[in-house]
């Protein structure tokens, strides 16, 4: 966040399930909401917005966006690939509303292994700022 921003003269840090923040984790987010670095902005994206702790809750302004439909979901599973044979309109019941769940849904085993160790790899690597090396 200390870094400057080049296309825009904004920064945007997306938080996913601040909910699981452990206490320490959460009070450094905490310190940076209260004291944000100009032209900065947070958004954090949570399953269940009461499990965040109240102190950070307070100083968010909350956006509820709606499940995806049973009937929009099947539609949207009925023309991807990797639908094979399974039927999408129970693949869609099973999600209850979450296309990435349907999708993993549709994955076999071994390449969701395959996806999470590649995504665990990506994250590391970002994290200590290391370029991406050969996969």
């Amino acid at each position: 966040m200390n870094q400057k921003a080049f296309e825009s003269g904004y920064k945007v840090a997306i938080v996913w399930l601040p909910e699981q923040m452990n206490a320490e984790c959460a009070n450094k987010l905490l310190k940076m909401i209260e004291e944000p670095p100009s032209r900065t902005v947070f958004l954090l994206v949570a399953e269940d917005e009461e499990q965040i702790i109240s102190t950070i809750r307070s100083r968010c302004q909350v956006i509820r966006i709606p499940r995806i439909g049973d009937h929009d979901l099947e539609a949207g599973l009925a023309n991807h690939p990797s639908i094979g044979t399974q039927n999408p309109a129970t693949v869609a019941r099973l999600a209850r509303g979450n296309f990435i769940y349907a999708l993993e849904l549709l994955e076999n085993d071994e390449l969701r292994a395959f996806n999470h160790e590649n995504f665990t790899r990506l994250m590391r690597l970002a994290y200590s700022r290391k370029g991406i090396q050969s996969c």
